[in-house]
């Protein structure tokens, strides 16, 4: 049982190192994305500034915005349950190691226990050797 919370400890911390570096991956494209966005922005202003009759140039950087809007927005979504999937492992990491504490607690007691019913059969070994002696002294006594 020790080593399947083992197991499942470093499972959990493996799945959990791997979700962060998800996660960073995924923020570093967010920040690409938002510099896409920006860029994206800039260019609708230049083009609008430039010629007012060339509205198919506008609606072409409308439509690369509206994706780059959406694909941060999924990107977004994914991060949040990224969050909410670290939190979770974090918690089922808390519970196992509780359990693995729990684990040692009882193994110490069950330790203990045994310790103790060890020097209680010790004691009850002596008691019986020296009962024993006393006996065989005494039948040698009353032989004599």
């Amino acid at each position: 049982q020790k080593v399947q919370l083992h197991d499942s400890i470093s499972e959990a911390n493996l799945t959990l190192a791997r979700i962060k570096a998800e996660s960073e991956s995924a923020s570093n494209l967010l920040r690409q994305k938002n510099i896409e966005c920006n860029a994206a922005l800039a260019d609708c202003d230049r083009m609008f500034k430039q010629t007012s009759d060339s509205r198919d140039e506008l609606n072409i950087a409308q439509q690369r915005l509206q994706k780059a809007n959406d694909l941060k927005q999924s990107i977004e979504s994914s991060l949040n349950e990224q969050r909410r999937q670290r939190v979770l492992l974090s918690d089922e990491l808390n519970h196992l190691e509780e359990a693995v504490h729990t684990g040692r607690l009882a193994k110490q007691l069950a330790d203990e226990s045994r310790e103790a019913s060890e020097e209680a059969l010790k004691s009850a070994v002596n008691k019986l050797n020296k009962m024993q002696t006393e006996k065989k002294l005494l039948e040698e006594s009353e032989q004599i």
